[in-house]
């Protein structure tokens, strides 16, 4: 019971461990100090897995309003829905067969969405969630399902605050799009910028749904990233940790000559990486190259505050 209670409390095993140790080391003096058979405190045997079963039946608890996954999913949507904010639940997308999506904004979230307009970060996160529905090879097993989460940069804390959640089992563009659209339709998001992971599927995605001139940008990591990825699957771990600072000249040029002549200089030094080389021209031209390429970043910010100004 003292365990049980422990675990409500939101203790973790290491807290409770410090709780227990004063009574372990007793305990320790007591069998030095005693024949066998003399009785000790339960504490004395208590173990991490016997914490850990109580702190795992505790969250389980406070997270399932159902044993059922998709009924308790349904609950806690009309749960956020009776405390003033926004959810949708969809089993079966439109034209897809097996593939759905929940998604949900709290009070709070709407109330930060709507005086933080602008720019929008949307990211998504495998193997956090199971989906609700089997592994088809295998009826037993549930593969992992997809998060994802739009975020805004709230001006009065000045850091960034997730705004809006989806769970998924699909990446697909349909999918993506039914929920983009549902938030700016449902949650009353209106944002002229996006920034993204590099994905064609979430670019599409956002075009779709706001059916406006909103402009996207690539996260600087996750360019770099998908550049490392790259190389080291052409070439290995010793020619990616050869070219990761070259590349990273090219992403930090501040005009248009000095990306022009890094990039020159790149492909004359590095010409025998052919399959490289080949790889980068796909995000050099123009209309890859305005989402990644920092200083239109800038330039294009400078022409909206511009604007704004007028």
């Amino acid at each position: 019971m003292w365990t049980k209670s422990q675990a409500k409390n939101n203790q973790r095993w290491t807290s409770i461990k410090d709780l227990l140790r004063p009574v372990n080391q007793a305990a320790m003096s007591l069998l030095a100090s005693t024949t066998p058979g003399s009785p000790l405190s339960p504490a004395a045997y208590m173990k991490y897995k016997h914490v850990k079963s109580a702190i795992y039946r505790s969250k389980t608890s406070l997270s399932r309003k159902s044993i059922n996954p998709t009924l308790s999913i349904k609950l806690w949507m009309n749960d956020i829905q009776a405390h003033g904010g926004k959810s949708t639940f969809v089993p079966k997308v439109s034209g897809i067969d097996n593939n759905y999506f929940f998604a949900w904004s709290t009070k709070f979230q709407l109330e930060i969405m709507a005086r933080n307009t602008g720019i929008v970060c949307m990211d998504s996160t495998h193997k956090t969630v199971k989906s609700l529905l089997p592994d088809p090879k295998d009826k037993k097993t549930c593969p992992s399902a997809y998060l994802f989460t739009l975020l805004v940069r709230d001006r009065q804390a000045n850091c960034g605050v997730p705004v809006a959640f989806m769970v998924c089992n699909s990446e697909s563009i349909n999918t993506l799009r039914l929920w983009l659209k549902w938030v700016s339709d449902h949650c009353g998001i209106n944002a002229t910028k996006f920034m993204v992971d590099c994905s064609q599927a979430e670019s599409e995605a956002i075009y779709q749904a706001f059916m406006t001139s909103v402009d996207i940008y690539y996260c600087t990591f996750h360019v770099a990233q998908a550049w490392e990825r790259k190389s080291k699957e052409l070439y290995g771990v010793k020619v990616c940790n050869d070219l990761r600072g070259p590349l990273k000249r090219i992403r930090t040029a501040e005009t248009e000559e000095e990306l022009a002549r890094r990039w020159d200089s790149f492909t004359e030094t590095y010409k025998k990486y052919d399959k490289m080389i080949s790889y980068l021209r796909a995000w050099m031209t123009p209309e890859k190259k305005v989402k990644w390429v920092l200083y239109i970043r800038k330039v294009k910010s400078n022409w909206d505050k511009e604007k704004d100004l007028n």
